[in-house]
């Protein structure tokens, strides 16, 4: 009896490690949301509903090709092997990992190469993203991806800023505007690269003030990975423990 006191409690423990974090990310993860919401303008507005001290001119509207270039260097030279697909929730992610197979072609010399620090466009619409995702490309320093992504480069601006930006709804209505009607064949938008670069994006003025909402938010991203690092930890635990600690 004494042992199997000594293995419940064991197990309440880890039980309670692994509640502690869920309830640490599930309040980050809503932290998050929340801050999204209220420190970007929505509803035509100029102005975010909360923002740092010190900052009180009015965003600008600016044509996303007015701070940003087109990407279309091709991996002709084989310089990366790596196939990268777009997840809403990951970012750029290595393809043959996410999909558990390759589904690129053995030969990606015709595909685009793309390098560490540039955003893509997955025009692929999901549950989570309605009008596809843009992430920027922080795993790896280069890769490859489908032709049918519009990649892009960041000419002016805070880069973290521009990330945070598009995790936001705020852009929805500036692609709906451009997309092609009846245009989601197989779940992907008929959108035009120069369509796209024509899209209104609501931004700071000032550099500084991107500059602190781009670092906020990847702080909070970090402690959102943290927490999401440590359950997998504790759960991977329980379950080898479980299978050893049992006859």
């Amino acid at each position: 009896r004494e042992e199997q006191y000594v293995i419940s409690a064991f197990f309440s423990r880890l039980d309670s490690l692994i509640t502690l974090h869920q309830r640490k990310y599930d309040k980050l993860c809503v932290l998050k949301k929340s801050m999204l919401d209220k420190m970007f303008p929505k509803g035509g507005s100029l102005y975010p509903e909360i923002r740092f001290a010190g900052f009180a001119d009015p965003w600008e509207q600016r044509k996303l090709g007015e701070v940003a270039r087109r990407v279309t260097r091709k991996n002709e030279n084989g310089d990366s092997d790596l196939p990268l697909t777009i997840s809403a929730q990951y970012g750029l992610v290595d393809q043959r990992t996410f999909f558990n197979s390759q589904v690129a072609s053995k030969d990606m010399s015709g595909y685009f190469l793309l390098h560490r620090g540039e955003f893509a466009y997955n025009k692929s619409t999901s549950a989570d993203s309605p009008w596809g995702a843009i992430k920027r490309l922080e795993k790896y320093d280069m890769g490859c991806v489908s032709t049918l992504y519009i990649c892009f480069e960041l000419l002016s601006g805070d880069p973290d800023f521009l990330v945070t930006y598009y995790e936001t709804d705020r852009w929805y209505k500036a692609v709906q505007l451009i997309a092609a009607e009846g245009a989601r064949n197989h779940g992907l938008l008929n959108i035009a690269p120069d369509d796209f670069f024509e899209t209104q994006i609501c931004i700071p003025k000032r550099i500084d003030e991107q500059c602190r909402i781009g670092a906020v938010f990847n702080r909070l991203d970090s402690l959102i990975t943290l927490h999401q690092r440590k359950l997998e930890l504790l759960r991977n635990i329980k379950k080898s423990m479980l299978d050893k600690m049992f006859v």
